[in-house]
Order: C-alpha cells, then structure tokens, then sequence
C-alpha cells in the first residue's frame, strides 16, 4: 500500500515538472524523488536542496489546492488547518512503520509473521497442517481484533489517499476532462463516507467493549 502512495506521488511529481520530456527521460528526471522530501523541506531542515525544496513546496501547494473542497471534511474530522497533502503524508509515513503478525508459541516465544511463513512452508511439505491452526486458537482474540481494526483503518486511509492523489494528479498536469475530475470526485466522497461509517462503528465498539469491562 506504501508504495502505490509512492508511486502515484512519483508520477504526479514527474508529470508537474519534467511533463514536456518523453517518457523514459521523465522517469530519469524524477528518479530522486522522496516523499520525505515534503516534510523536510516544509520544517526548513538544514541540508535540503533549495531548488529541490521549491519545486516540492510548489506542489504540495498545488495538491492542497486542487483538493481545497476537502478542507471542510478534513478539518471537522482530523483537526482543523490539516491540510490534503498532511493527510496523504502521514498515511505514507505510518505505513512505513509495518504491522507485524505475532503468535505466541505455549504463552512463551513469539514467531514473526516471516517465522511463521517459512515454518508453515516445512511442515506443510511434510503433512501439517497449517500453523494457525498449530499456535493459535481458531477464534480471533481480543488482540486479533485491534490487528484488524488497525489494517482495516490503514487500508480506508490508503485508499482516500490514493483516490486524492489520482484527482490532484488530473487536476494539477490537467490531464483529466471535467467528467473524469468528477468521477475521480465521486470515489474520493465514497471513501470519506466509508471512512465516517467505520469511524462510528470502532467508537460504538470500543465504547461498548470499556462499559463491559467495567
């Protein structure tokens, strides 16, 4: 998921300043590009290339542009003054901190999910059956469930900023028709709607789970 961010990011910066070269020439161009390099430059870190800082301030001013209609549901939502191009950054940011599967082996070790693959690998080859089913009850525990929770979320965020990314990229090289900007709209406010939906059922959840409890 981290890196079709990256890779729509990529293509928008290519497209925005090397859009008059060919193809292969664009991709050579571009091929520096980091999406740090927004954060970096927008805090004024020392050691950044100033013309490389411009060109990048440049167009996250002209993605938060192009998504300003966004700003409305953004700020009631995540906190006033975030900006689109905050939302599609952090959402990157924090799929580079990966979530792990762990299971616990007698209540003792803990496999990695890497572990887990390659062990379930051998023993299938020999007539195991697969490991979940070795070191891990089949009900989902309570841990099980935030695992979830927490994919599922990542993954509603990852597909707002992809569905953003793909109308500033439409909106900002105008590569895309009117009709096509709508379109690519319409699945921008079909997330936010599954966003909000979601949203409301974790909080019912968790509200209900911390009554229980008590």
């Amino acid at each position: 998921m981290r890196l079709i961010i990256e890779s729509l990011a990529v293509g928008l910066y290519a497209d925005r300043w090397f859009g008059d070269s060919r193809l292969g020439d664009r991709l050579g161009l571009a091929k520096g590009f980091e999406m740090g390099r927004f954060r970096r430059c927008e805090e004024s870190r020392g050691g950044e290339d100033h013309e490389l800082c411009s060109q990048y301030g440049s167009l996250s001013h002209e993605v938060n542009e192009a998504l300003g209609w966004l700003k409305g549901w953004l700020g009631s939502f995540l906190g006033t003054g975030t900006e689109p191009m905050d939302v599609i950054y952090e959402t990157y940011n924090s799929l580079s901190k990966p979530i792990h599967a762990v299971a616990m082996i007698n209540g003792k070790g803990v496999l990695g999910a890497l572990g887990i693959i390659a062990a379930d690998y051998v023993l299938s080859k020999d007539g195991f059956p697969p490991m979940r089913t070795i070191v891990m009850p089949v009900e989902c525990d309570e841990n099980d469930l935030l695992l979830l929770d927490e994919i599922h979320w990542k993954t509603l965020l990852t597909r707002l900023s992809m569905d953003m990314l793909i109308y500033a990229w439409g909106a900002v090289t105008r590569s895309m028709s009117n009709e096509e900007l709508e379109k690519a709209k319409a699945k921008i406010e079909e997330a936010l709607k599954r966003i909000d939906e979601v949203d409301k059922e974790l909080r019912n959840r968790y509200r209900s789970d911390a009554k229980t409890d008590h």
